[in-house]
């Protein structure tokens, strides 16, 4: 029997300033002009020395993650098993503490071990990804955490998953599945509409580009897994976007507006006035909106894809944040100011397609010409650069 260790504090410590590193290199790439969105890896390489000595030390603290057993029901770690995971989660407590300048706490560590896990994988994995090192075996330990709590941690892993439609999506289409008969009456747009992304997005990464390194203090890991994930899904989202592939996103006047106030530090408090600088913030950030998207997301545009700012409220009512592909999707819930920490939940078959069938009724309703007596359309393309400043102006 081999015995079961701990990634010890060094290689914990050691591993996180890796996956920092890492982030750096790929947020100068993703985003640079005339950025090699195909060869990033090959970039980040480039910005990082001693890049092989990295990955050596990122597998062997992989591989030692993927040792690590779940907590037991009970909420306690006995025996070999459990102090190896008690080491680690200790671990976990120091790096966050050395990065972060907090600490979660003998209880919340223990609360939050599945969590700490799942996000420790998916750094691995996004590491070894962007220094071009395919090794699927710490995302599959994250997907099967995911189904024993029910969803995925908010942060890092939700934007992983969230990368994963585009990527998915991409792949389809270039090797597609046989053709499916179709009734008479569908036209063309439906055939584009039926395999597009399509996206209902709260805090909108394809406008807001300071969604990337938004700063949230109930995560349990270090900011820099969280970016990356981001950095992830930005990177498949244009990869999929340049491919020319049909994509759809509504997003909210309403949800914009509390995007911009949350990006901004203004407090959701109705009676707490934002202070100068936030409002000034505020400002700078719906500014950058125009260049981000025509400059930087969408370079060129081709048929079947849009951006559009929903102006009715209602239309899509109830509805959280999702991402769906025509095979897989994720819907994600507002973390809120306590912490939601499994927030992101997988779609697939019937409840994907019953998402799908929703979005595609406000994509539908997006296209109703207003009558005369309405104040105004329902939703507003945002690929249409004339007319940003205008569409943003009560947002």
């Amino acid at each position: 029997m081999s015995f079961l260790r701990s990634p010890s504090h060094i290689q914990a410590s050691n591993f996180w300033n890796d996956i920092k590193l890492i982030n750096e290199a790929v947020a100068r790439r993703v985003i640079e002009p005339g950025a090699q969105l195909w060869n990033i890896p090959l970039k980040v390489r480039e910005d990082i020395e001693g890049y092989h000595a990295m990955i050596g030390r990122i597998m062997a603290f992989t591989i030692e993650l993927l040792e690590l057993p779940r907590m037991s029901g009970s909420g306690k770690a006995e025996g070999m098993r459990g102090a190896a995971l008690q080491q680690f989660l200790l671990n976990c407590d120091l790096v966050l503490g050395e990065l972060e300048h907090r600490k979660l706490g003998e209880k919340e560590r223990r609360n939050r071990s599945d969590e700490l896990l799942m996000e420790n994988l998916t750094a691995a994995w996004l590491g070894l990804y962007f220094l071009g090192v395919p090794f699927v075996h710490p995302w599959e330990k994250v997907r099967r955490l995911a189904v024993y709590r029910g969803g995925f941690p908010s942060g890092g892993c939700i934007a992983k998953y969230i990368g994963d439609v585009y990527r998915l999506a991409r792949h389809r289409v270039a090797l597609p599945d046989l053709p499916v008969a179709r009734p008479s009456s569908c036209s063309q747009l439906d055939d584009i509409n039926a395999s597009a992304v399509l996206v209902l997005s709260h805090t909108p990464m394809v406008l807001l580009e300071d969604a990337l390194t938004y700063r949230n203090d109930t995560y349990a890991t270090p900011l820099s897994v969280h970016e990356l994930g981001r950095r992830y899904a930005l990177l498949q989202m244009m990869l999929y976007i340049r491919c020319g592939h049909p994509v759809h996103f509504l997003i909210p006047a309403t949800a914009l507006k509390q995007a911009l106030h949350k990006l901004a530090g203004i407090p959701d408090d109705p009676g707490a006035i934002p202070t100068e600088a936030m409002l000034r913030r505020r400002v700078a950030i719906r500014s950058k909106i125009r260049t981000w998207l025509h400059e930087t997301i969408f370079t060129s545009i081709a048929a079947g894809q849009s951006v559009r700012l929903l102006k009715f409220p209602l239309d899509a009512s109830g509805m959280p944040t999702c991402v769906l592909g025509s095979k897989t999707g994720i819907y994600t819930l507002e973390s809120g100011s306590e912490g939601l920490h499994f927030a992101g939940n997988e779609l697939r078959d019937s409840l994907l397609g019953s998402y799908r069938d929703k979005l595609l009724g406000v994509l539908k309703l997006s296209n109703v010409v207003p009558a005369a007596s309405q104040a105004g359309p329902r939703a507003v393309s945002l690929l249409d650069a004339g007319k940003v400043d205008e569409a943003l102006k009560d947002v």
